[in-house]
């Protein structure tokens, strides 16, 4: 709900988004006194036109203030002093009226605001530096954003104290509880060191301190920015290939393509797998031998070299000198040496037949 006259609206406490009934309290109260008293010195039409009391505030959240707080006690009034100023029939009575509700307005937050210096420092310190802008806390370094948006809580903390933080502190005290704000020292550094020539140290307000140093990180924030869009020019001039479009779209046609070959295609893995298992069966050995002696098929033991020719024993007619292959007498038969490397007793019918017994050995050799 808001009371609206011709160009400004005034928010109804008690009954508004902003101070809703369940949030009456007296922090909220100072802070709607605060504002309502400066948008009606800065409309004086509308001061005029309005009954603030009647009109600005829900009877449910007077009649609580009034009850349970210590303006009644202050001696803030909960009314009207007569009728004939609330109706304002003549020009007198409206001055007098418009006149009242700024000083209605200014008893409340003198009543309901703190008037010791202790509390207003403690309040001041609360503020934090840096929270909520785009550098500082959130960011890389500290910002401009970070300066505007601290000095507008500073201010909005001075407007809802009023007099006891403006003129109650001197500009040495808040200039001191400024700069421990600030976060580091090269912050502290840069504030000092912007202070015009001929201003005294002890002269030098909080209000002008900050607009300074906002102007200043505004500066290194360029010279920031320009750094970077070289590098970034320098970097596109050296390499134009990467930054173009068909080096992306070839790029991105690759990881596709290995993206789809690692979706979970067992057949492209078969030829590997096949040809994995074949090597490693290569080079397997025998469970009795190693690396340097004789496998399971009958190679050569350790180190032992081939017999020499004249050692060889024909298995077909039993003399030396040659092989079985070669022999130049005719191949024997026997029923018993069939097949390759026949039986101990075995005759030479095949491919390296089995050995002849001695008996027939010592008759060919008669």
């Amino acid at each position: 709900m808001q009371a609206v006259v011709s160009v400004k609206a005034i928010a109804v406490y008690g009954d508004c988004p902003e101070y809703p009934a369940g949030q009456i309290s007296m922090k909220t109260f100072v802070k709607w006194a605060a504002a309502t008293r400066t948008d009606l010195q800065s409309y004086p039409a509308l001061n005029d036109k309005m009954r603030v009391l009647e009109q600005c505030i829900t009877p449910e959240a007077k009649t609580a203030l009034w009850a349970c707080t210590t303006l009644t006690t202050n001696g803030v009034p909960v009314d009207y002093p007569s009728d004939a100023v609330k109706n304002a029939a003549n020009a007198a009575n409206l001055k007098a009226r418009s006149d009242f509700h700024i000083e209605w307005l200014t008893e409340i937050i003198a009543a309901c605001s703190p008037n010791t210096s202790a509390h207003i420092v403690k309040e001041m310190e609360k503020v934090k530096f840096g929270e909520g802008a785009s550098g500082g806390i959130t960011g890389r370094c500290y910002q401009e954003d970070d300066v505007i948006r601290y000095m507008g809580k500073m201010l909005d903390l001075q407007k809802q104290r009023g007099d006891p933080m403006r003129t109650g502190l001197t500009n040495k005290v808040k200039l001191d509880i400024v700069k421990r704000a600030l976060p580091t020292i090269g912050l502290k550094s840069l504030l000092e060191s912007t202070l015009p020539a001929g201003t005294a140290p002890a002269d030098d307000k909080w209000e002008d301190a900050l607009p300074r140093l906002a102007k200043e990180l505004k500066k290194s924030e360029d010279r920031a920015l320009l750094q970077q869009s070289i590098t970034l020019k320098e970097r596109q001039t050296k390499f134009p290939a990467r930054d173009s479009r068909d080096h992306r779209d070839s790029r991105d046609s690759r990881k596709r393509h290995r993206e789809e070959r690692s979706d979970g295609d067992d057949r492209s893995q078969r030829p590997f797998k096949k040809l994995k298992r074949t090597f490693a069966k290569g080079r397997r050995f025998s469970r009795g031998g190693d690396r340097t002696g004789g496998d399971r098929r009958g190679g050569r033991k350790g180190d032992q070299r081939p017999k020499a020719l004249e050692d060889v024993e024909c298995y077909n007619c039993g003399e030396k000198g040659h092989y079985a292959n070669k022999c130049p007498k005719p191949k024997r038969s026997d029923s018993k040496g069939g097949g390759r490397g026949g039986g101990k007793r075995g005759g030479g019918g095949g491919r390296g037949g089995g050995k002849k017994p001695k008996s027939d050995v010592a008759e060919n050799r008669a």
